[in-house]
């Protein structure tokens, strides 16, 4: 008969890394620019897991998750990105399934010619039938 083996897991420390913010492709954006984390990265100095567990912020709510679009605007400005790169973009991810059928297709033109700003669109409220 063999003996049993305690098996355990520990751990020691914790690694971070901050990254640089940018400008994302995320065509699922409800409203405004998507953000994505660049390559770009600075290692930060390791912290063991029980000197984490005791200065970690409380979980935040998904509430407290949410980024308004105008913070991201910020954010990327901030950063160093122009209105017209920011802005680009958006005007050119946008799906005629975001619409109803019959604004689609002219909110969609004005989208790809940027002549329009993409924060007063409004969508129409189906009529209930």
């Amino acid at each position: 008969m063999t003996a049993k083996v305690k098996k355990s897991v520990g751990f020691a420390d914790i690694h971070f890394r901050e990254f640089v913010l940018c400008l994302g492709d995320n065509p699922s954006c409800a409203f405004g620019p998507p953000l994505s984390l660049s390559w770009d990265h600075t290692n930060m100095a390791p912290i063991s897991v029980d000197d984490y567990e005791l200065k970690r912020p409380a979980r935040r709510t998904k509430v407290e998750i949410h980024m308004p679009s105008t913070f991201r605007i910020k954010l990327l400005m901030d950063g160093g990105y122009k209105k017209k790169e920011i802005f680009t973009p958006i005007a050119t991810t946008i799906q005629p399934a975001n619409f109803n059928s019959a604004s689609a297709k002219p909110q969609l033109k004005k989208a790809k010619s940027k002549k329009f700003n993409v924060f007063k669109l409004s969508r129409k409220k189906k009529e209930p039938q």
